[in-house]
């Protein structure tokens, strides 16, 4: 996305697609409500998002499922006052800064199976009401 990558409070009422994009500035999806699914990847992985920079998830609701397999986050994420209401996918994805999630709340499954924390990651205040999957991530590397 490019020139600005800005989200402020919209209500995304349709299945939303953001894969096979590169977002090469900040992006801010402060306040946003996903009343359908979300992907920013397949379900497999494939044509993932890349974010060059800061991406904002900031008081986000992911009504329906969020994909986030693959995707790579090359700075930090942001997933303050987060909820997520059903299935929330971040298979594979890659933080290379911060990963930075406090004050959510996962109502489905919570799969982070093979991801990636380079910098840091940081899981406070986290309802898990669903199961959550870390299997094969890796911390620090």
């Amino acid at each position: 996305f490019a020139p600005a990558s800005f989200f402020l409070d919209p209500f995304l009422y349709n299945y939303t697609n953001f894969n096979i994009s590169k977002c090469r500035i900040s992006a801010d999806f402060d306040k946003v409500i996903f009343v359908w699914g979300v992907n920013f990847a397949e379900r497999d992985g494939t044509h993932p998002v890349e974010f060059a920079n800061d991406a904002d998830f900031t008081g986000t609701l992911f009504d329906s499922d969020a994909v986030f397999s693959g995707v790579r986050f090359g700075d930090n994420a942001y997933f303050a006052e987060t909820e997520f209401r059903k299935t929330a996918i971040f298979r594979g994805t890659e933080f290379q800064g911060c990963a930075r999630f406090t004050d959510v709340q996962f109502n489905g499954t919570a799969s982070f199976k093979d991801a990636l924390f380079s910098k840091c990651a940081t899981f406070m205040d986290i309802a898990y009401n669903g199961t959550e999957d870390f299997n094969g991530a890796q911390f620090g590397m």
